[in-house]
């Protein structure tokens, strides 16, 4: 079954065997086998030791590279599939051996798959790596140090490892600074060979190796979903070695993670109606002023504590812009509540900055950046883009929503109907209007190929079907398998192309 025609990418499999236009794949592996012959000899006059830690870093540089370019699917995989291949033909050949192996340590499943199958290939035909590439992807880890900002909307986590046979020349640290703001992510990855220079430098406090997994795995995992964007060339190429590293620490006598629910925000948001600077915003908003006030502690609260770990009514300079930009996309105000917007949110961070225990300097400046995110809210609320987010959950924003709910019910409806922005996108439409969503359906399905024996009729009402199941979250086996379709590689056309099938059969 073929699907509608979309634009291909034509910097894949280009003659001159390049990631679209960094150095040719001949050249790079060239490099890499340097480094890989050198791992375990003594070290020359002017050459340092080379360790398993530089070919697994060498390897990782290369396989950063499509995500750097923002290179396609198609391209990446073309990539991909050339470095298996030109590796096979170079000498020696246990190099060859060696980079399959570090593949697996790696890559991502399917790229697992493909050096197994091409080291296979070597040891049937006798060739083995050396003896040292059982260290690859096992360095013994040695203690774990955290450090966070004030306001909790950075935290930096270093691990210190060393590879078993090669002495001081394999003790090294890596270093993971999570942003916190939205979700816990990674945004910088280094890994340094003078652990004791870095830590001195960070100065943090020491942590279980177990709480510091805890604390970087998600948010190393996030990083990579995202496709690298957002970080550096080098923390890119850090980020794939700093999860392999992050699975040698262990699991068991991690701190417990602490989940706040709806009762713990409702109680929050109580503690500060019950307050003074509630009462000084209700007097300023009017007549209402006090549902005003509480709406607003709501949207606030709600988006503060919904992290693991994280107490309703956390403030912070970054944090602040953030919430602010989530109710412009999520919450269709009343003039009454916009109107209101500067005294209430002021209030709500003043009384949050001391429930949070900040200092006066640290709330100085969340006052600050309050002030300037209330100046700013008007034209993030009233541009185009954010009148389309909230759209999407319009039926289902309401003050005191959870918001990993209406997250979640987001992700799924733009499977449904795609945000016209995106690369699945197609022209604005009114997307709480169940017409006019049958109606982007029917043209999107015009001209698809159809089953054997189906009508075009029944390929449009059985994608109008499962687009209205989508929306709607029912019944949530649809959006389990359209998750799975999404997640296996598969565009949101395809998957629902796969789900009609289905209900066909």
């Amino acid at each position: 079954m073929s699907t509608k025609k979309r634009p291909g990418d034509a910097r894949a499999g280009s003659d001159d065997n390049r990631a679209d236009g960094g150095p040719s794949i001949e050249d790079s592996l060239a490099e890499l086998w340097a480094v890989i012959e050198s791992i375990g000899e003594a070290p020359g006059p002017q050459a340092a030791t080379r360790t398993v830690l530089d070919a697994e870093v060498q390897v990782a540089g290369m396989l950063a590279l499509p995500a750097l370019n923002r290179s396609s699917r198609a391209t990446t995989e073309s990539y991909i599939s050339a470095l298996i291949a030109q590796a096979a033909r170079m000498r020696p050949r246990s190099s060859a051996a060696v980079f399959y192996r570090v593949l697996m340590t790696l890559g991502s499943p399917n790229l697992r798959k493909m050096a197994s199958g091409a080291l296979r290939e070597l040891t049937s035909a006798g060739v083995y790596p050396p003896g040292w590439v059982t260290e690859i992807g096992k360095p013994a880890p040695d203690e774990a140090w955290r450090r966070r900002d004030a306001f909790g909307d950075d935290e930096v986590v270093v691990v210190t490892f060393r590879y078993p046979e090669g002495g001081d020349a394999g003790r090294h640290a890596v270093l993971v600074m999570v942003d916190r703001t939205v979700l816990p992510t990674a945004v910088t990855i280094g890994i340094s060979p003078d652990p004791d220079a870095l830590v001195e430098s960070v100065k943090p406090e020491p942590i279980s190796l177990a709480d510091a997994r805890q604390l970087i795995e998600g948010p190393l995992t996030r990083a990579a979903q995202s496709g690298s964007r957002g970080l550096s060339p080098s923390s890119a190429t850090f980020l794939p070695v700093a999860r392999s590293h992050v699975r040698r620490l262990p699991t068991e006598g991690a701190t417990e993670t602490v989940t706040y629910r709806a009762a713990d925000r409702a109680a929050a948001v109580e503690a500060f109606l019950a307050s003074p600077d509630a009462a000084d915003a209700g007097e300023q908003g009017g007549e209402g002023g006090e549902d005003i006030a509480r709406f607003w502690a709501q949207a606030l609260t709600g988006y503060s504590g919904r992290i693991d770990s994280e107490p309703p009514a956390q403030v912070g300079p970054r944090k602040l812009p953030a919430m602010l930009g989530h109710v412009a996309s999520t919450f269709t105000l009343t003039s009454e509540q916009r109107a209101g917007m500067g005294p209430a949110v002021l209030a709500w961070t003043r009384w949050a900055a001391g429930h949070q225990g900040l200092d006066e300097d640290a709330t100085e400046q969340v006052l600050a950046a309050a002030a300037r995110a209330t100046e700013e809210f008007g034209a993030a609320y009233d541009n185009p883009s954010a009148a389309v987010a909230r759209a999407y959950v319009s039926d289902l924003a309401t003050g005191d929503a959870d918001v990993t709910s209406l997250a979640a019910a987001v992700t799924r409806r733009s499977v449904a109907v795609p945000f016209p922005d995106s690369a699945d996108g197609g022209p604005a439409l009114d997307v709480a209007d169940p017409a006019a969503r049958a109606e982007m359906v029917a043209r999107e399905f015009a001209r698809c190929e159809l089953d054997q024996g189906q009508t075009r009729e029944d390929l449009i009402n059985r994608a109008t079907q499962v687009v209205e199941e989508l929306w709607a979250g029912e019944p949530m086996r649809t959006w389990e398998a359209a998750r799975a379709l999404v997640t296996e590689g598969r565009n949101r056309h395809d998957a629902i192309h796969a789900l009609v099938s289905g209900k066909s059969a």
